[in-house]
C-alpha cells in the first residue's frame, strides 16, 4: 500500500509523460483536461495509458480507458476502482520515483 494518493501519482505521472511539461503556472487539478489544458495528443494519451498500465500493474483493457478519459480525475476514479475490485494494485512511493525517474532517463536518451 502507498502512502501517496492516487490523485497524487496521477497528476505526478501526467505532468511527466505530458508532452510539454506543464510550466509552474499551471495548476494540474483534477479538473485539469489532458488535451485542451495540458496539449495531450493522441500518441501522448497512448503513453500514459502504457504508463498506468506498468505502474499500477492494470490490465491493459482497462489502462486503454486512461488514454480516452477527458481529465484528471477520471483517470484517479479508474484506478481506485480498479484497484478496489482486484484489477490493480496501488505502487508504493518509492515505486513511483522510480518510474518517474526511469520514464525521465527513457526521453531524455
Amino acid at each position: 500500500m502507498s502512502d501517496e494518493s492516487t490523485d497524487g501519482m496521477v497528476r505526478r505521472l501526467v505532468a511527466v509523460v505530458a508532452p510539454a511539461p506543464p510550466d509552474e503556472t499551471v495548476a494540474l487539478t483534477p479538473e485539469s483536461r489532458l488535451v485542451a489544458d495540458l496539449g495531450y495528443h493522441s500518441l501522448a494519451l497512448l503513453e500514459l495509458g502504457c504508463a498506468v498500465e506498468e505502474l499500477f500493474q492494470i490490465d491493459p483493457t482497462i489502462a486503454q480507458q486512461a488514454g480516452e478519459v477527458e481529465r484528471l480525475a477520471e483517470i484517479t476514479e479508474l484506478l481506485d476502482r480498479a484497484v478496489a475490485q482486484g484489477q490493480a494494485r496501488l505502487p508504493s512511493a518509492q515505486e513511483v520515483e522510480t518510474f518517474l525517474e526511469n520514464y525521465r532517463a527513457d526521453v531524455d536518451a
